[in-house]
């Protein structure tokens, strides 16, 4: 982990905790521990910043930029994924799959789902370990590639990418 300077709601600097995630399919993630709700943007970088020894292999430099992206942070009963499984779901093998997630507290992931245009999958709780059942029919419409995890952010009614859960890649048969 590494710190980075954020703007918080427009006039606070303060400095989040950060990772890079790497994953099949998707560039590389800069994610980043906010603890607090509201609006958080990455402070303008004037310098080079260089990350060490955070890998094995690499080492990376971060190069002056000014970012306004806006991040919105919600304060919510959720939780972290630390573990999913299986990587690829299979629909050409059966037409209901199941996938595991291993969270810190499972009961507070609502609505999860992988397609954003589909209905929430039926799941289970069983101590920290979310089970859903997975049915073709989630992916309607759709083609094979990799999927994020969705939940719902319930007080504020929107769903979300689970960022800290590897994607999934989803092989559909050929219609």
């Amino acid at each position: 982990m590494f710190e980075l300077p954020f703007i918080f709601n427009e006039n606070v600097t303060i400095n989040a905790n950060c990772y890079f995630k790497k994953t099949d399919g998707q560039d590389l993630l800069l994610l980043c521990k906010f603890d607090y709700e509201g609006e958080w943007v990455l402070e303008k970088i004037t310098n080079d910043i260089v990350i060490d020894y955070i890998h094995n292999k690499y080492n990376f430099i971060i190069l002056p930029e000014e970012n306004n992206q806006i991040i919105q942070v919600y304060d919510s009963f959720g939780t972290n994924v630390q573990l999913n499984y299986p990587y690829i779901l299979n629909f050409t093998l059966s037409d209901t799959l199941t996938i595991r997630y291993i969270m810190s507290n499972s009961s507070n992931a609502e609505n999860i789902k992988l397609n954003p245009d589909s209905t929430a999958l039926e799941c289970t709780d069983i101590s920290s370990i979310k089970t859903c059942i997975v049915p073709l029919s989630h992916f309607d419409g759709k083609k094979s590639g990799y999927y994020f995890t969705y939940h719902l952010i319930p007080d504020h009614n929107i769903s979300a990418i689970y960022y800290d859960s590897t994607p999934i890649k989803v092989i559909l048969p050929l219609a």
